[in-house]
């Protein structure tokens, strides 16, 4: 084949979708080039990278087959879009190659997609409204034609349906044509894509449709390509065929282990694997880098054995400690499998990341695009860890000068006489105010910052430090004292009972540590371990209207000791109690389950209860330290508010015997209710299958080679028909059977024989199977996914004991086969990279046509500080926020519009657009609105019988406006008149006075009641 023009022969290396060539000294960024293999095969590319010899390309699109001696073409141009009108009802890709199977775009002309901003001084300022059929948005968030409006998500909500609506039913009033839709799609599922297809085929948009897309599995590099090649081909609809065009760009994800997993570490705590990788990375300094500059995301493999943590792993059927031998970090645009196990343990990972799941060919380290729901994965059991009882003063040391340590004795001023002759040199050589140790009003008074300089000169330990300590003080004013200063297991019941039912709280200067109990005897309880554990403090008690007692101390060192303890709020919340002796585990459970537990006999199981996703897992990682087996269940209370709270399940002979023997209760109803269960399982059958502790599958084949081997018959081990259903795999045992089994069949097989070994093994082994209950195909709301390599056994154990390996998929690629995702990687020029985008559509002066942006933004974990959507919410006329409280209240579209808004609704409403009365009703309906959701707040603190009358009636507005305006159906369109007469009803509820916001004028010309009066009068006349 003959090439003309810029042609060179031969590339210097292909990384991934990344092309590495030197010698090219005219390339231009931007600049277009094609690849051309001997055998006839073509690639499309692009400079993205010039300087220092070397010249960096991408390819849009796969690069199987591209070797070293391609021809490379450069063009001279940059990437142009062919258009014309032929493109309306057609299906494109990301780079604007037809996917439909149709013909090629007959070109009326090719347009460069990176195009350019509209030019301010022909900017034409929109004012037209856009009738969305939508009540909440055209009511109170009206759209105009050009604006861009984007909506803020996150992942499960609507967001595609809303956007679907909007695309079906926007109109401009008084206009005859509707809007030519382009739609982008940007690493979407093929669900979601058939989904918006299907929408505009069923309502006769499809012929009026552009549809650009970017599937999850398609080339992640067409990712930087699509949105511009979308606003390419509006930009040819608006303002060269005079068309209103509405363009929705939808948001894309991310890929291996989420940011957020936790990794178990040998001392039982957990790290998110995210934090792991990032500090072993700094501590290394060391990037492989898959290219430098340009902005696109950089890419590597950061190897180090600087990592400071060390991490439980497994190896034959126990569990092990690790050293981290590699950290990876790596950015992924794909999706996660999100799996969720019988225990309510969740794990995202990438599709290729294999999970150690049970089969009859023994443990296999399966993928988990391989996995199927019913699959039984191996947990670790019981964590073991070395164990700590932290010190007293090691404990206070986040707030060093808030304590004062009074001393019984100079042993502490001995050894600084020791070291350096007098107090007057201690006390220059440590900056320490020799008043300090000389006058009567402080002496031997030290500030606990002033005790720990002293620990690190002399190098004495805290711990023989608090030995000699008689008291503390908080600001030298309230002395307590504590036995021995040591943590003790009743401090931890404490916690329990705090963490329950009661609360750690900072109250100007004071700190309260408070607890309610509806129990006398648990108040008396409370009491009674309080002050034998924190000597000095007296409790304050009242009882409220209900008959419940609370209790407070107010005690900073108390307070100091139980919050460090606990971590409430913290992302390391419960996990300093993890290293405890499990005596005070157990006590520490006690309490909790004495505040927020409860014994159900019926279903014979412990239910520890909380409303906190992350304190659910850590309750189960506690169990976890007692060998106890657990599951979290999710269920939504409707009590004083509707809320999703967590049961923390326990349920099983095995189980529930286990934690009843390392807990003591003082709730007396509660005790007698668990002791009852203790009995009524004790009576069960010992050897009855367990789910969580069945034998693995493996072993009926094991059992019956070895039982056949040394010619043992079944009935010589037992006479039932088990032994054949369990070896033909028709049934199911637990271990115990298992281990009863083999005690009786030691007796005739050699006991160091392999299949004897490893059947003993299987029946003591530190491990339970897990069953998945569920796989969902999620976004990731993480920029980069993780790995950490364990050299010694290719295993972590993560989400509350689940056993995987290292991703795979990371290894088998290298730093040159990593894919680059979208523009997520948050470069400094971020803001103006998404201005080139949004601010190409809008209006222009002198021509008819515009471009009104919808894009879709998924805030990970609805962080609104997250890069995109808050440098998004600079540059975009308004915003809309859907809201997940709203929508798992059933109300749909889930709008919040006390965060939402729309910059240019002001001029796009009121006579000759919408209505007269339209900003003075929107006004009214936010400030009514408003006045709702604080009494809506209130309620969670004083109950709605400690309500006033006022905020009685502003509750329910704000119930009666979700209903009647916000609420809508997915199918359902209402005009602009149909949307305020809505809203002039649910306003008619409220006193007229409480219409502030309106002016008498419109109240008597709009409002329903005086509408009906007037009626009458007519009538009458």
């Amino acid at each position: 084949m003959a090439l003309y023009g810029k042609v060179y022969r031969g590339i210097e290396q292909v990384k991934g979708p990344l092309v590495i060539m030197r010698g090219v000294p005219d390339a231009s960024y931007e600049e277009v080039v094609r690849f051309y293999s001997d055998d006839g095969r073509e690639w499309l590319g692009q400079v993205i990278e010039v300087g220092k010899g070397k010249t960096i390309l991408q390819v849009l699109g796969d690069t199987e087959g591209l070797e070293t001696k391609v021809m490379v073409k450069f063009t001279g141009s940059t990437l142009k879009l062919p258009v014309s009108d032929e493109m309306l009802g057609r299906v494109f890709n990301g780079s604007g190659m037809p996917i439909d199977g149709g013909p090629p775009i007959r070109a009326d002309d090719y347009r460069d997609i990176n195009g350019a901003p509209i030019n301010p001084v022909k900017r034409d300022y929109p004012d037209e409204f856009v009738e969305t059929g939508i009540s909440v948005i055209d009511g109170m968030l009206s759209l105009v034609r050009g604006q861009k409006l984007p909506l803020f998500s996150e992942a499960g909500l609507p967001h595609n349906m809303v956007a679907a609506q909007i695309a079906r039913q926007a109109v401009v009033p008084g206009k005859s044509e509707r809007f030519a839709i382009v739609f982008a799609a940007v690493g979407l599922k093929y669900d979601d894509i058939l989904f918006f297809r299907k929408q505009f085929e069923e309502f006769g948009a499809l012929s009026r449709s552009i549809l650009f897309l970017n599937l999850a599995n398609d080339p992640v590099i067409e990712r930087i390509t699509t949105p511009r090649v979308a606003l390419t081909a509006a930009e040819y609809l608006a303002f060269d065929l005079d068309m209103d065009v509405l363009v929705i760009v939808t948001d894309m994800t991310n890929y291996c282990f989420a940011g957020d997993t936790e990794v178990i570490l040998a001392d039982g705590t957990t790290r998110p694997i995210g934090e792991i990788v990032e500090l072993a990375a700094g501590k290394a300094g060391k990037l492989i880098d898959m290219r430098n500059g340009s902005g696109l995301l950089q890419l590597g493999v950061i190897s180090s054995q600087q990592c400071p943590y060390t991490v439980l792993s497994w190896n034959e059927f126990q569990h092990t400690k690790a050293k981290v031998g590699a950290v990876e970090k790596v950015a992924y645009s794909g999706k996660l499998l999100e799996i969720t196990f019988r225990s309510g343990a969740i794990l995202k990972v990438t599709p290729d990341h294999k999970i150690l799941v049970d089969t009859i060919s023994g443990p296999r380290m399966i993928p988990a695009k391989e996995l199927r729901i019913g699959d039984e994965v191996y947990s670790i059991e019981t964590i073991e860890v070395e164990e700590e009882v932290p010190d007293v003063l090691t404990l206070l040391q986040d707030n060093p000068n808030m304590f004062y340590l009074h001393f019984k004795d100079d042993w502490l001023e001995k050894k600084l006489i020791e070291r350096y002759g007098n107090l007057k040199a201690s006390s220059n050589r440590l900056g320490i105010s020799y008043r300090k140790f000389t006058e009567a009003k402080f002496k031997r008074a030290l500030s606990l910052s002033d005790v720990l300089k002293i620990s690190n000169e002399l190098g004495i330990s805290m711990k023989d430090i608090a030995g000699h300590v008689d008291r503390i003080t908080a600001g030298k004013k309230i002395s307590t004292r504590i036995p021995n200063y040591k943590i003790t297991p009743e401090i931890l019941r404490l916690l329990g009972w705090v963490m329950s039912d009661g609360y750690i709280a900072k109250y100007q200067s004071q700190y309260i540590v408070g607890f309610s109990a509806k129990s006398k005897e648990l108040i008396d309880e409370f009491t009674r371990y309080f002050t034998s554990s924190f000597i000095g403090p007296r409790a304050k008690v009242q009882r409220d209207q209900n008959g419940v007692f609370m209790i407070r101390f107010a005690n900073a060192l108390a307070y100091s000791i139980l919050k460090s303890l606990a971590r409430p709020g913290e992302k390391e919340e419960l996990l300093p109690i993890v290293r405890l002796p499990r005596k005070y585990i157990g006590e520490f459970l006690s309490g909790y389950i004495d505040g927020d537990g409860s014994i159900n006999l019926r279903n014979k199981a412990v239910i520890i209860t909380t409303s906190s996703r992350l304190r659910a897992n850590r309750i189960q990682l506690l169990l976890k330290r007692m060998g106890v087996q657990s599951s979290i269940v999710s269920r939504v209370s409707r009590g004083w508010k509707t809320s999703t709270v967590y049961d923390i399940v326990v349920r099983g002979k095995t189980d529930v015997l286990r934690l009843a023997s390392g807990i003591k209760l003082a709730h007396s109803e509660k005790r007698a209710k668990l002791m009852k269960l203790v009995e009524m399982l004790s009576k069960l059958n010992s050897y009855k299958a367990e789910k969580a502790r069945l034998a693995p599958k493996g072993a009926a084949l094991v059992f019956k080679r070895l039982r056949e081997r040394y010619g043992i018959s079944q009935k010589s081990i037992e006479a039932s028909g088990n032994i054949s259903d369990f070896e033909n795999l028709r049934k199911r045992i637990s271990r115990k059977t298992l281990e009863r089994w083999l005690n009786r069949l030691s007796r005739f097989v050699n006991n160091e024989d392999p299949d004897y070994v490893a059947l003993r093994r299987m029946c003591n082994g530190n491990y339970v199977l897990d069953k998945i209950v569920s796989i969902a195909e999620v976004s990731s709301e993480h920029d980069f996914v993780y790995d950490i390599t364990v050299p010694a056994t290719s295993r972590l154990i993560v989400a509350n004991g689940i056993i995987t390996s290292n991703c795979e998929a990371l290894r088998e690629l290298s730093s040159a086969r990593e894919e680059v995702p979208s523009r997520k990687g948050y470069p400094g020029y971020m803001y103006s990279d998404l201005a080139s985008i949004y601010e190409r559509a809008g209006r222009i002066k002198g021509k008819p046509g515009s471009i009104t942006f919808m894009p879709i933004l998924t805030m990970p974990g609805g962080d609104l500080t997250h890069p995109i959507p808050d440098l998004t919410g600079y540059i975009t006329e308004g915003q809309i926020f859907l809201d997940l409280d709203l929508f798992n209240r059933g109300i749909y579209p889930p709008i919040n519009v006390l965060p939402s808004l729309s910059r240019l609704m002001k001029d796009g409403i009121g006579a000759g657009k919408t209505r007269e009365d339209h900003k003075e009703v929107s006004d009214q309906l936010y400030a009514s609105y408003s006045q709702g959701v604080k009494a809506r707040e209130l309620v969670k603190i004083v109950g709605e019988a400690g309500l006033s009358e006022r905020e009685r009636l502003y509750l329910e507005f704000a119930k009666r406006f979700e209903e009647r305006l916000l609420s809508q159906g997915f199918k359902e369109r209402r005009t602009i008149e149909e949307t305020l007469d809505i809203a002039w009803d649910v306003l008619s509820m409220l006193p007229e006075g409480e219409l502030t916001r309106i002016s008498d004028g419109t109240i008597r010309k709009f409002h329903p009641k005086l509408r009906e009066e007037k009626a009458v009068v007519y009538e009458g006349i």
